[in-house]
């Protein structure tokens, strides 16, 4: 099966909307960042809790 190739222009994924380019460009730089550590232990300590409430029943 092939894979579909992406747009060259980012003009051709939104329709020329500029601000639905803004906001895709926003949610993109938002989404490659890099999650906090504080953020990543607590998704560790729901991770081992619920690890252990399963092991539990």
């Amino acid at each position: 099966m092939a894979k579909a190739s992406k747009p060259e222009n980012q003009d051709e994924v939104i329709g020329g909307d500029p601000i639905a380019a803004a906001l895709k460009q926003m949610h993109d730089a938002v989404a490659s960042e890099e999650l906090p550590d504080d953020f990543l232990r607590l998704l560790d300590e729901i991770d081992t809790k619920i690890t252990a409430k399963k092991a539990a029943h």
